[in-house]
């Protein structure tokens, strides 16, 4: 790498990888160095000789003093791009550095080792010392360097005072979710879960073998269309509900965005002209609601579309007051939406009972008809029974992810070919999911969501007594650290979490 200030204040970087088109190079560095401040125009990639080389040019000295101070070295499709010349180019950046700026022997190129492993894209990278290591593992820990991901977490001081990521001290990303020799723990299944290898199976024969489109009428049409169909039966069992009740989104998000706003077309299809006032459909909801609820309810509100009215938590208990919900009712409510499960907490909320009041109801004259009931199931299902007939919902949001299926989902919408509860399209195309939701269906995710849904109705109970018996042990010995009977350098945090 060389430095100069001719043209704006440019970085040459040599020694590109040979299999890499200029356009990657360019958009990958392009990506890399606009961290470090604005570029002046795109990167260049040009021919010397043999070998190529990239300019990229900074509006700031300092922006470009800031990109050579970190980017020691590169690595690029498994290749390392060289850092050349690295002392002298951060000596011309400033002409009067002081003694602590100027770069060590320790951040020297020459000082840092590639190490290939053999037949792999992967490389042991030692550092003379562990702040560089530390710093390496921290900037460059899961960037994605054209199809590849630098996948270090973790380095190990080695006995010749050198700082070693060997292979055997590697902890892969892709390992915290799936087999490995290190012994790994991942304490955010809520926000995603990896795929079970029979979901995977099912996703793979699915698109192996019903590539066809769904709705057409040759034999890999009609052998997707019979995989939807049978996922959709499935998903309905789960929940204790009708296939025909099933519509599959792409997510959560899109199912509550569309739940929501069904609920407000609804309300002004169905408002009589000759009703007093120009009154707003009023939703309720809560304040433990996910992302996906909260803010298009917010965009509702603030658009002069909605009213809506949030229900605290109680902060003894986590639950929504069921009180309050039903003392915000108001004539023109037309949908209350409660989550099932806190995805934070872990507590389940109330909403048997919240249903049972507001359904035994009586509406007056003036009033909605009806006040649609809606729950996001997402960080329910897999983990507890979930029965719609139970919980009696009209609406109910489906997360393939969070119980080890792929990233689709799917809403459940009481009686719906009968018309008792309305969905509106969000979007309008070739009529597929009966004109619900158009767009050619995704045959492999679909099925590897009904895999996901038939391994929650046979190992349910399992998995319940699973996560009993782990959040037992672990609130076990919680307790017994704070009561001073393991001595721990994490105790202070124990105290911490304790109590608040």
């Amino acid at each position: 790498m060389t430095a100069s200030s001719g043209d704006g204040h440019r970085v040459v970087i040599t020694s590109l990888p040979e299999q890499s088109s200029d356009k990657n190079i360019q958009d990958w560095l392009h990506q890399e160095f606009k961290k470090y401040g604005p570029l002046l125009g795109q990167v260049q990639v040009s021919s010397k000789g043999r070998s190529r080389q990239a300019t990229v040019s900074f509006k700031s000295q300092e922006d470009m003093r800031k990109a050579i101070k970190v980017s020691h070295h590169m690595v690029f499709c498994g290749k390392t791009i060289s850092i050349q010349e690295y002392q002298e180019a951060s000596e011309k950046v400033d002409t009067n550095p002081s003694k602590s700026e100027k770069p060590s022997d320790q951040q020297n190129p020459k000082n840092v080792e590639i190490l290939p492993k053999p037949s792999s894209s992967e490389a042991i990278i030692l550092f003379t010392n562990i702040s560089d290591a530390k710093n390496c593992l921290h900037e460059m820990n899961g960037t994605q360097f054209g199809s590849n991901k630098m996948k270090i977490a973790h380095a190990d001081t080695t006995q010749k005072g050198k700082t070693e990521a060997v292979e055997k001290s590697l902890i892969y990303k892709d390992d915290i979710c799936g087999d490995s020799s290190v012994k790994s723990i991942c304490l955010d299944y809520n926000a995603t879960t990896p795929l079970e290898d029979e979901v995977i199976d099912s996703i793979n024969k699915a698109l192996r073998e019903a590539w066809g489109n769904p709705s057409s009428s040759h034999n890999a049409g009609v052998m997707a269309k019979s995989m939807i169909d049978k996922s959709r039966e499935v998903v309905a069992t789960m929940i204790g509900g009708k296939a025909s009740d099933i519509v599959f989104t792409s997510g959560g998000t899109e199912a509550n965005n569309m739940i929501i706003q069904s609920a407000v077309q609804h309300y002004m299809c169905s408002r009589s002209d000759t009703e007093p006032g120009n009154r707003l459909p009023h939703i309720i909801s809560s304040t433990l609601e996910h992302d996906s609820i909260r803010i298009p309810l917010e965009n509702l509100n603030n658009t002069g579309k909605a009213d809506v009215t949030y229900i605290p938590a109680c902060m003894s208990t986590g639950m929504v007051n069921v009180e309050g919900v039903i003392a915000a009712i108001r004539p023109n409510t037309c949908l209350v939406s409660i989550m099932l499960a806190n995805n934070e907490t872990g507590v389940i909320q109330p909403l048997q009972r919240i249903t049972e009041l507001i359904n035994a109801m009586k509406r007056k004259p003036g009033e909605t008809s009806r006040i649609f009931i809606h729950t996001d199931a997402a960080q329910a299902l897999g983990k507890i029974p979930v029965d719609v007939l139970d919980l009696d919902v009209d609406y109910l949001t489906i997360v393939g992810h969070k119980f080890y299926g792929p990233r689709i989902g799917a809403i459940y919408a009481r009686n719906l070919e009968e018309g008792a509860t309305p969905l509106y399209p969000m979007f309008y195309g070739g009529g597929q999911e009966r004109n619900f939701r158009p767009g050619t269906e995704n045959t492999g995710m679909i099925a590897g969501l009904g895999q996901a849904s038939e391994m929650v109705l046979l190992h349910l109970h399992d998995y319940m007594e699973s996560m009993a018996r782990v959040r037992d042990y672990l609130e076990k010995q919680l307790l017994a650290d704070k009561k001073g009977k393991y001595k721990r350098k994490s105790s202070c945090f124990i105290d911490k979490l304790l109590t608040d």
